[in-house]
C-alpha cells in the first residue's frame, strides 16, 4: 500500500507511471482505440491501436498440467470471468471456496483437469473435444509429468470434485 501511494505519475526511480494511456508519451490514447474480435473462442472483444491490426500468425499447438491453486485462474469461477474456461469445468474444477483444482490446459485454455493417483500414474480428464492431435499431445504430456515426478507424490491441500474422482 505504501509503494501505491507513493507513485504518481512521472518518473518514480525508473519506472515510469501514468494516469492513464493518454498520458504516454507518443500514444494515441485509449479513444483511439478499436474493438475486434478474437480468441480465446472468438467470443470476446479486445482492444488494439489503429496501427496493431496486422494478422498475428498462429502459435504452435500446445498442452500443459498446471498444479492447484495456480494464478492464473484463481478467481476465474465467478460469473462473467470465463475467458480461460466454461461451462462443466467450473463445477469439476473449484472447491467450495473457490480454489482451483489441478487443470488441464490446451492451446490456451483449461479444457480438463487432472490427479496423481496413489500410485503414481496421472489421471485426467477432458471436458471438451480437443481433436485427436490434441489428445495425443495431453496424452504425452501426461506421460512426461509422471515420468518426472516419479516417486514424489503430490495431493491439494483443497481437494477439488475432478481430483476426488480421478484420484481414486
Amino acid at each position: 500500500m505504501r509503494l501505491a501511494a507513493s507513485l504518481r505519475a512521472g518518473n518514480a526511480g525508473g519506472l515510469q507511471v501514468v494516469d492513464r494511456l493518454d498520458d504516454q508519451p507518443g500514444a494515441q490514447g485509449v479513444g483511439s482505440c478499436r474493438r475486434r474480435r478474437g480468441r480465446p473462442r472468438g467470443r470476446r472483444t479486445g482492444y488494439v491501436l489503429p496501427d496493431d491490426l496486422d494478422p498475428v500468425a498462429e502459435p504452435e499447438r500446445w498442452a500443459a498440467f498446471l498444479p492447484s491453486l495456480d494464478p492464473a485462474v484463481m478467481g476465474w469461477a465467478m460469473p462473467g470471468r470465463d475467458w480461460y474456461l466454461d461451462g462443466p469445468a467450473k463445477q469439476q474444477l473449484y472447491d467450495r471456496s473457490g480454489n482451483i483444482g489441478p487443470t488441464v490446459w490446451w492451446d490456451g485454455r483449461v479444457v480438463g483437469g487432472w490427479a496423481q493417483r496413489a500410485d503414481g500414474t496421472i489421471a485426467h480428464r477432458l471436458f471438451e473435444d480437443i481433436g485427436t492431435d490434441g489428445t495425443q499431445m495431453v496424452a504425452d504430456t501426461a506421460g512426461k509429468l509422471e515420468a518426472w515426478l516419479g516417486d514424489i507424490r503430490v495431493k491439494p491441500r483443497f481437494p477439488t470434485p475432478i481430483d476426488k474422482e480421478l484420484s481414486a
